[in-house]
């Protein structure tokens, strides 16, 4: 028996209430990896598929505790769900990168309160994308509420 297989075995036998965070190898994201039997796995999902069966077409594996991308596998917070229930879930646990939070963010929420009042003020999209460094595209989405729609 692998190393693996024995973590997991004593994971699944006295999981609690706590998160398990994943020993082993992990992606970038902070999910856990592994390989079995020639075949990649996200470690959540390989836990998922033991304690509640192959998951529907489409489905994934939804964290109850919002602490996937810490390497949490404890099966008691884990379940298939859609794409849609996963979303929702990030988004009430308030783990949804939006805004500023996002890593890769350009803008703040300030800023676009700014590219707004410009765009009000009759500043053209380009000359607002311009002075802010972004590309006209997501001047126009920020502007008109398709992204940052969580700022008032």
């Amino acid at each position: 028996m692998s190393k693996v297989h024995k973590w997991i075995g004593q994971a699944l036998a006295a999981p609690g209430d706590g998160c398990i965070a994943w020993p082993f190898s992990t992606c970038p994201n902070g999910y856990g990896k592994l390989r079995l039997n020639k075949k990649y796995w996200l470690a959540h999902r390989y836990i998922c598929t033991i304690v509640h069966g192959d998951p529907f077409d489409g489905a994934q594996a939804l964290h109850s505790c919002g602490n996937g991308s810490l390497g949490c596998v404890n099966p008691n917070h884990l379940r298939w769900g859609t794409a849609k229930e996963n979303t929702q879930d990030i988004m009430a646990g308030g783990t949804f990168a939006v805004g500023s939070r996002a890593n890769k963010s350009d803008l703040t929420d300030d800023k676009v309160r700014l590219m707004r009042q410009r765009r009000a003020a009759g500043k053209t999209y380009q000359v607002i994308a311009d002075e802010f460094g972004v590309s006209i595209g997501a001047a126009h989405m920020a502007i008109n509420g398709n992204s940052w729609a969580h700022v008032l």
